[in-house]
């Protein structure tokens, strides 16, 4: 049995002319060992579509570096925290050879499920929320200057939603040759359910709203309902949603994680293609 039931989103939304938004949901057997599903929404930035060529990069890091073959060892949070900065010395030094590409980068956000536990690896104001109990708690913090603001006292929740400067973000992945990604780790339970999403959708969807959406829909109806209700709200940006909801916090079987490496090779397929034919779980629109 798979720990996760997973339905995801992307959409370019009615103002923008390309999506610089992008996803991927993760099941076994492509996941490290025994880890139930990882999740990651990206939102890019920069001009000359180096935003979506950021966010693809961040996406495609999470699939190969939270691959079958990774062991995550003792420590999975230092573990997601150091992919994280992997991650981001891959787009830093792609931006840094092409002058294209020069200023680009994205959001990065990234959850790790393993039975009753949840790693978290984040940078940006792209958020991660987990439902329970009717009660919608945001898990990331927001790396904006509006947030900080907020942090400090010198601007209430409801200024910054409102701000003119509420998308200025302070932290980015490829920005720089280093960076500090929040890394926590939180618990499970079966039933919970979990939302990534880009600014996309939380800058005009309340929580409120997200929450009424996630205790009335399957993952799958829920991620849909979510970006027609941003679309709907203007759609001013681009929409990246991943939605998860915690079947079990069992440890998942080992037997997941056997692939048919002769129907791989029958197929012709190299085996991140067949990832996206199964699950229908990498982003791009």
């Amino acid at each position: 049995m798979r720990q996760l039931a997973i339905g995801a989103r992307l959409d370019v939304g009615r103002v923008r002319a390309n999506n610089e938004d992008n996803y991927c949901a993760i099941l076994p057997p492509y996941t490290p060992l025994g880890f139930g599903g990882v999740l990651a929404v990206a939102d890019g930035i920069g001009g000359q579509r180096a935003g979506e060529v950021a966010s693809q990069m961040a996406v495609d890091g999470v699939a190969e570096l939270f691959g079958p073959d990774r062991d995550l060892g003792e420590s999975p949070e230092q573990s997601v925290g150091s992919l994280v900065q992997e991650i981001n010395g891959r787009v830093f030094t792609a931006a840094s050879r092409d002058v294209s590409g020069s200023g680009m980068g994205t959001t990065l956000t990234v959850a790790v499920v393993e039975s009753n536990r949840l790693f978290i690896g984040h940078v940006g104001d792209s958020r991660a929320y987990r439902l329970r109990g009717g009660q919608l708690t945001q898990l990331t913090p927001d790396h904006s200057w509006v947030a900080e603001e907020v942090a400090r006292g010198a601007m209430t929740p409801e200024e910054a939603a409102n701000h003119p400067r509420r998308n200025i973000i302070t932290r980015a992945i490829g920005a720089a040759p280093d960076v500090d990604p929040f890394t926590a780790v939180f618990d499970l339970m079966a039933s919970d359910s979990l939302v990534l999403c880009s600014d996309g959708l939380h800058g005009l969807v309340s929580d409120d709203r997200i929450k009424a959406v996630l205790e009335s829909k399957s993952p799958e109806e829920a991620a849909d309902v979510l970006v027609d209700m941003a679309n709907t709200a203007g759609g001013i940006d681009n929409i990246a949603v991943v939605v998860a909801r915690v079947l079990s916090t069992a440890p998942s079987p080992l037997e997941l994680w056997t692939v048919d490496d002769s129907r791989t090779a029958a197929e012709g397929k190299p085996k991140r293609s067949l990832l996206r034919s199964v699950l229908g779980a990498f982003g791009r629109k």
